[in-house]
């Protein structure tokens, strides 16, 4: 697999393992951007530091709303 990244400390940092699931990780987002976010624009970032990643996909689309029970549920549990 192929990427590049603005610090290659990122990729010396990652096993091909971690790489693998990173990708798949960040796929799967990005097409569900595609498939319910309507967005124009999308962004992933990846930063890794010692043995910690994170990996953010964000875009410029619509938001989720969780339903009413979520977010009733959520409220009474706090």
């Amino acid at each position: 697999m192929a990427w590049s990244t603005s610090d290659p400390g990122v990729r010396r940092a990652l096993t091909p393992a971690q790489e693998t699931v990173l990708y798949r990780i960040a796929q799967e987002a990005l097409a569900n951007v595609a498939k319910h976010a309507r967005a124009r624009h999308a962004w992933v970032t990846l930063d890794a530091a010692g043995d910690q990643g994170q990996l953010q996909v964000r875009d410029d689309g619509t938001g989720l709303s969780p339903p009413a029970a979520w977010t009733r549920s959520v409220a009474s549990s706090g």
